[in-house]
Parts: C-alpha cells; structure tokens; sequence
C-alpha cells in the first residue's frame, strides 16, 4: 500500500508541476523541479512502475492542451492523441535516464535525462509534430535563459532545464557520498549558469546596438467567424470593414502594413480583381502591403500571403507550408521562401503555423533575413501559447519578428525575444497596433551553425552508452 501511495504521490507532485508550467500556464521555475520527483523514483523502482509512473505524469503536459483547447473548434481528438504521444515519448526518455543511471556509477550520468529530452524534442521537431509542446517554450519570459536558442536552438533551452533536474536527482539520490553530490551539483549548476551568464551578455550587447534601420509598421485584425472569412461572397464586406483600419494607419505614415492569416478569400475569377485593388492602395498610399488571403482555385486552395511594394508592384505571393490537422485539410503546401528587401533590409514572409516548425524560419535566417513578417490565425484561447513559436524562432535565428494574428496578439518582438509592442486582437477586438521595428544585423550563432550542438548531443549519448557497456563487462 505504502509503494502505491508513493507511486500516485510521485506521478501527482510531477504532473502538477508540469500542468502548471507548461502551455497555457506560466509557473516557469516549476518546470525547473517537474521531473526531480520522477527521477528520483526510477533510480529506486522497477521498470514497470517506472513506465507507469512516468507515463501519467508526462499526461500532465497534453493535459493543459486539452482543457486549454477545449473552448475553440479544433476536435479535441486532436490532443488527445498528441498527449498520449508526448507523454509516451517523455516515458521512454525517463526509462532510458533509469537505465544509464543505474549502470554508470560515475556523475557524468546526469548528461543522460537532458541529451535524451533534448534529442527527442529537436527530433519531433522534423516530424509533422513540430516544436509544439516543447519545455523550452515554458521558459520565453526569462530573457536570460532563452537566449541560449540563439546559440543551439530551442531544444538547447529544455537541456538547461533537464540538466538542472538531473543534477538536483542525482545530488538526492546519493546524498550520502558528498563526493558524487559535489560532482553532479558542482557539473550540472556550472553548465546551468554558463548558458545564464551567455544570455545576460547577449541582452546586454543588443542594448548597446544601433539598430541598421528601423521600420514604421501598422498591423490591424477584424473578427471574422471562418465561415464568413473563407467564404469568397463574403471577400467584398471584409475587404471594406478593413479600409478606416487601413486609412488609420497609412495616417500615421507607416512604411508597412501586415494583415492576419486568411484575411478574406478569392477565387480563381476575383483573384486578380482584389490583388489589382491592394497594388492600388500600396501605390497611392506609398506602403508596403502584406496581406493573408484564402486562395480557393479551381483545381487546388492556397494559404496565401501577397506582398506589395510601395509603388504598388505585387512582390509575389507566399504559400502556408504547415497546415493544423483536421482543422485545414484540403490545402497545397508551399514549397518557396518570398525574401524581398524593404529600405535595403532583407526581409521574408511565413504564415501562422509554419513557425512551429525549424523551417522554413531557419531557411529565412541562412538568407540573413532581418525581419519576417507573419500573417497568422489563432484561437483565442491560445493567444499567447502559439505566438511562443513565433516569438522562440525569432530568437533562434536573430530576426525582428511582427506577427499578426486574429484571434491572437499583434506583436513586434526583438531577435532576443523580448515584446517590444503588443495589441489583444481575441474575441470581438477590433485592433490596431502601430509600432516601430528595429532592424539588426543578424546575431544568430545557430542560424550559422544549427548542427553543432545535435552532434555533440550524439556524442554524449555514445559516450554513455560505452559507460555502460563497460560498467556491464566490470559486474559481470
């Protein structure tokens, strides 16, 4: 009875700290301590209740989503396979932690949990899963800690997390022999802080910078219901709801103006007509115009964005590549990046979801883009947990990022993450947000280097795995 109680005690104390530091919750230092319990608790317990135990305390995570999510329309099937997924794959990093820490004697073994998170997670992250639900994200209002993706990628800043609760587990587990505790404690809070100490002199050294340009940018968002903003009979009233947002705005001499996602939709035969009137608009009112637009052709339906010099010339158009399952089936995925130049800066353009994804941000960063505009579509209730995405790239590959979403935030965030404007665009708001954006040269070491820290990642798993295989041979 006693094991029993300490098995729920364990997955309970865990789950908590996970539920409440993760996605729509932000008790960030509690994903500091989430896995501490657990860990402990595998060194000491069987396989089986390890995998039980570990397995409903990993739940917690997709559990915010479900509850979160439960409000919009997105079928909550959706999360609930993607919770049992999470929480199977956090399961099986846990058992693989137990099984190297009960066969290496030595303290380099509390590398074991934070490779393993680390690796899975930068490896979901090139499935059709994606970033999202990353511990990393539970970290974006400490500025100091994040900036560590600019250096390995966001799968960077869930290592700094794990080897903080490894090292805390260990200490614990062998607190008897001071030697191990000094180790594991001295190792773990040493690399901890090296990372901390990097993203003090990051944020540091951006306040010092003069930006090379800065942009005068406007961004609004109407509340439209998707049966009326993908309904090309409706284009016509949406397009005119829009024009005193936009009359505001090209008032306030903005350089450029950036719509949401799937503002209004056309047809292959009224296509040209609302492109003709926005070359127009961005001609007579000298402004760059990017605007989202659901494309419904006649042989395929396109997640567009447009973009529009100042002279009225249509740039091109740009084509959602990642799309929400269930939720916008029927799409052609885009296969191009769109970089123009606004006032000599390299800019580009990616839409809503594809910045859950390292591409194609990390492409746009390769180019040395300096500012990515994004057109994007959120759910009210995910506000703040889908412009995390957004915001983390931005981070990863040194870039201003201005990001409209209806249903969302408009926002203008800085290559360190930092918010440097934002309007509520949820529920019924009509809203405007005018802001200047500072453009920097790109200070991104990952966008140079993005595989340095997956293969040193690689290494440690080897090493350890020769840990153990040789501790194996010696008791045998």
């Amino acid at each position: 009875m006693k094991k029993f109680l300490l098995a729920i005690l364990v997955s309970l104390t865990s789950g908590i700290a996970f539920y409440f530091s993760s996605g729509f919750h932000d008790i960030w230092w509690l994903m500091w301590i989430a896995p501490i319990p657990v860990l402990i608790y595998a060194y000491h317990e069987s396989f089986l209740k390890t995998l039980c135990v570990a397995f409903i305390a990993g739940l917690a995570v997709g559990l915010n989503d479900i509850i979160g999510y439960w409000p919009s329309f997105i079928p909550a099937s959706n999360f609930i396979v993607s919770a049992i997924a999470q929480s199977t794959a956090w399961t099986a990093i846990i058992l693989l932690s137990r099984f190297f820490m009960r066969r290496i004697p030595s303290p380099l073994v509390i590398f074991a949990y934070p490779t393993c998170l680390a690796l899975v997670e930068w490896g979901q992250s090139l499935t059709s899963a994606g970033t999202f639900g990353s511990f990393a994200y539970s970290q974006l209002q400490i500025l100091p800690v994040i900036q560590a993706a600019s250096l390995t990628g966001f799968f960077g800043v869930s290592f700094i997390l794990g080897i903080f609760a490894s090292s805390i587990a260990y200490s614990i587990i062998f607190w008897q022999e001071k030697r191990k505790v000094l180790s594991s404690l001295g190792l773990g809070l040493f690399i901890v802080l090296s990372f901390i100490a990097y993203g003090y002199y990051r944020l540091e050294t951006f306040k010092t910078l003069t930006p090379k340009a800065e942009i005068k940018i406007g961004l609004a968002s109407l509340s439209f219901s998707p049966r009326k903003a993908l309904n090309p009979e409706f284009a016509s009233k949406i397009v005119s709801a829009y024009q005193p947002l936009l009359n505001t705005l090209t008032q306030q001499n903005v350089g450029v103006i950036l719509l949401p996602e799937e503002a209004f939709a056309v047809t292959q035969e009224t296509k040209s007509q609302y492109q003709t009137l926005f070359s127009r608009f961005s001609r007579e009112h000298h402004v760059y115009l990017i605007v989202g637009v659901h494309e419904n052709l006649k042989s395929k339906m396109f997640n567009s964005a447009w973009v529009f010099d100042e002279n009225g010339n249509r740039i091109g158009e740009y084509h959602k590549r990642h799309f929400v399952p269930a939720a916008e089936e029927g799409f052609t995925a885009g296969k191009h990046l769109l970089p123009f130049n606004i006032l000599q800066q390299k800019t580009g353009v990616g839409i809503c979801r594809d910045m859950d994804y390292p591409n194609p941000s990390h492409e746009y960063g390769v180019l040395n883009t300096q500012i990515l505009f994004v057109p994007a579509w959120d759910f009210d209730v995910d506000a703040k947990v889908h412009a995390s995405g957004a915001w983390m790239r931005g981070i990863e590959d040194g870039y201003t990022l201005v990001r409209a979403a209806r249903g969302g935030y408009l926002s203008v965030s800085l290559p360190t993450g930092e918010i440097i404007a934002k309007a509520d665009a949820t529920g019924e708001n009509k809203a405007i947000l005018i802001a200047i954006a500072p453009i920097y040269e790109n200070q991104s070491f990952y966008t140079k280097h993005p595989w340095w820290f997956v293969e040193i990642l690689w290494a440690i798993l080897i090493i350890l795995l020769m840990f153990s295989i040789r501790a194996h041979k010696e008791n045998t």
